[in-house]
């Protein structure tokens, strides 16, 4: 069966034009998105076959039951075999977008709403979602995923500092084991992408179908900005164990997934923040 162009069903469901309709390039690794004005309108396609949307809607209406004091998209059109979702969006400008422009007030201040959102959202418990948990140990993966990654590390390392990477890489996920894990309901791709700011200064949040049971830790792990991300731990109430974790924590991803890292930086910053660590 042909597949129908997405630009096609989002005018054919909205009644917009196709001149009107942006392609969301910070989109992520599944999905395709689709942004509408000011982010009045996101729609999502996926780039891999098995990606259904169904959790990630009941996981959003879930979340527009309650009060979690940031801007949340609210679905309103989703194919009846979950293959696309529309939804009312956020509006505002993309933090990637935004964030070399930022002052240090604006900083503290969106950090403080994202950590009160994490706060919120860790203690609570989607209904009608499928949400298996998953343990934070996937850590111990890391090391494989790092060796399959070779001739990548080639491109930015010598063989002698690939050597010490791999050394480092192995201390911090004997840190992390060491110091366990607390399973809460995370959105897991806290992320600039996925981070919007209106004009008011108020944060939107994107993207739950990454949402699950994992250490609380997870939702610490993308943040790009080091003055974000401590006023976010101290809006959190983060207790030293949780920011240990969140340290090591993010310098293993950043090994492991150092190729992820790439893609969604779109710099080589991450090869120079690797080398600081050996």
């Amino acid at each position: 069966m042909t597949e129908v162009s997405p630009i096609f069903v989002i005018t054919e469901l909205t009644g917009i034009s196709a001149d009107k309709i942006v392609l969301h390039e910070d989109g992520g690794f599944l999905s395709r998105g689709y942004v509408i004005g000011d982010g009045e309108i996101v729609f999502k396609f996926p780039k891999q076959d098995f990606v259904k949307y169904d959790n990630e809607a009941n996981i959003v209406n879930f979340m527009n039951t309650r009060n979690f004091g940031v801007n949340l998209q609210r679905v309103k059109w989703l194919d009846k075999n979950y293959r696309y979702i529309g939804f009312y969006g956020v509006k505002g400008k993309p933090l990637s977008n935004v964030a070399s422009q930022l002052t240090k007030s604006q900083k503290e201040n969106i950090g403080e709403q994202i950590g009160l959102f994490l706060k919120k959202l860790h203690s609570c418990t989607p209904q009608n979602a499928i949400l298996k948990p998953s343990s934070h140990l996937e850590i111990n993966t890391w090391q494989q995923r790092f060796a399959s990654q070779k001739d990548f590390f080639k491109k930015y390392f010598t063989a002698k500092e690939i050597k010490q990477i791999s050394k480092v890489l192995a201390d911090k996920i004997n840190i992390l084991n060491q110091l366990g894990e607390k399973l809460v309901f995370c959105h897991r791709d806290i992320r600039n992408g996925n981070l919007f700011l209106d004009d008011r200064g108020k944060i939107g949040i994107i993207d739950f179908d990454c949402a699950g049971y994992y250490d609380e830790a997870n939702d610490f792990l993308l943040i790009e900005d080091e003055y974000i991300l401590e006023y976010m731990m101290d809006s959190y109430g983060a207790s030293e164990t949780l920011r240990n974790k969140i340290k090591h924590r993010r310098e293993a991803y950043l090994i492991a997934c150092a190729d992820i890292v790439h893609y969604q930086e779109k710099n080589d910053e991450f090869a120079k923040r690797i080398k600081s660590m050996i």
